[in-house]
């Protein structure tokens, strides 16, 4: 008997541990995913570094106001590169 109630009681407390844990796997990572867009928003709405003179950027800005280059840095023609394009 004492067996048998040793038994039930393991079950009992596995599926409790496994429900909380299924829980906290579930509700985690939803609370990580929407921290992790609220983060990477706010990171959007930064003022920014123009990539190719270095002056500050405003966050709505798409080009920059010193040289006009655009914001995406990825863009950004170097000098070097540039005077090589041209005959």
């Amino acid at each position: 008997m004492m067996v048998f109630m040793g038994l039930i009681f393991v079950v009992v407390f596995v599926f409790i541990l496994v429900g909380m844990l299924s829980h906290f796997a579930i509700f985690g990572s939803m609370v990580w995913l929407i921290a992790r867009r609220a983060s990477e928003a706010a990171e959007q709405r930064r003022a920014k570094p123009c990539g190719y003179c270095g002056s500050t950027l405003l966050p709505e800005a798409t080009m920059c106001g010193a040289c006009g280059a655009p914001r995406d840095p990825r863009h950004v023609v170097s000098p070097a590169t540039e005077n090589h394009l041209t005959p």
